[in-house]
């Protein structure tokens, strides 16, 4: 699949001043569509986790355009403390990133 980068990175400046609510609403909706992975973050600081998927989805797309840094980024989110519920579920979390997305750029977004 090929991802455009300059419209990958104009659109997420259209994110960026929202991104704390984004985030927020990514993990209500995995949480609310798929209650199976609510024990898996019962012990969890959200707040921890809102954090690190937004610095992480920044520089995903700060680095768009650069396959070798992402692909070394991406590696290394699968040894990181607590990215193992992230890789286990990624179609999950990718499902409530788009949810997400749709709902908040509503007529800027297209599937």
């Amino acid at each position: 699949m090929f991802l455009n980068p300059d419209i990958i990175k104009a659109s997420f400046l259209r994110a960026k001043p929202f991104i704390d609510d984004i985030v927020e609403s990514v993990y209500e909706h995995l949480l609310q569509d798929f209650p199976h992975l609510t024990k898996t973050f019962a012990d969890k600081d959200m707040l921890e986790q809102q954090r690190t998927l937004a610095h992480s989805l920044s520089y995903i797309v700060n680095h768009a355009n650069n396959r070798e840094k992402l692909n070394i980024y991406l590696k290394s989110l699968t040894t990181r403390d607590g990215f193992e519920i992230l890789t286990k579920n990624f179609d999950l979390y990718a499902n409530s990133i788009l949810k997400t997305f749709r709902e908040y750029f509503r007529s800027h977004w297209n599937d």
